[in-house]
């Protein structure tokens, strides 16, 4: 079995396309909004900062899932695990289950406990163009002042100043400060 998975895939459709290759090749459809071979889908989905919720189908069957992970990005990746979980012969009861239990990554869009009167995502590991939109999308489901700390992007080599530029534009639009580290 093959599985390809990434965080920083740019989904409109977040359907699986599974072949019929031996072994099969799992794999998620981006930009296209093709859902042609598509057999397990999310369906209903909600995002929030305190996580997000959606149904997750298969054929006929339905199931309700809930993760702590936050952003929209993260169920694509989850969709890709349970259509693996599927083909392992997992119910989607046990799926959903396992969904739940999810932990967070350390540095990737991480809440930060803290007896603070303020709310701290640290998303230090994040680096790339489409993941700081996933942060800012993220960060848009928060209330009250909205403030990035960031170096900018880097390692971009030519794209560097125009991503940046685009980067900055994104953050005027969701955060009423950023501080340039």
């Amino acid at each position: 079995m093959i599985v390809i998975c990434g965080y920083n895939f740019p989904f409109l459709s977040l359907n699986i396309f599974t072949s019929e290759l031996n072994p099969p090749l799992y794999f998620a459809i981006s930009r296209s909004g093709n859902n042609v071979g598509s057999t397990n889908r999310i369906s209903s989905i909600k995002v929030s900062k305190d996580g997000s919720s959606f149904t997750l189908e298969s054929g006929n069957e339905k199931v309700k899932c809930k993760t702590k992970l936050l952003g929209k990005h993260n169920i694509s990746n989850i969709l890709l695990a349970a259509n693996v979980a599927l083909d392992l012969e997992l119910s989607l009861k046990e799926i959903a289950s396992g969904i739940e239990k999810i932990s967070q990554t350390a540095h990737r869009l991480e809440i930060v406990k803290s007896n603070a009167p303020y709310t701290i995502i640290d998303n230090a590991y994040n680096s790339s163009v489409e993941g700081s939109k996933a942060s800012l999308e993220v960060l848009s489901c928060f209330g009250g002042n909205k403030i990035v700390i960031t170096p900018g992007l880097v390692e971009l080599g030519s794209k560097q100043y125009d991503s940046n530029f685009e980067f900055g534009v994104n953050v005027s639009k969701v955060c009423d400060y950023v501080i340039i580290d």
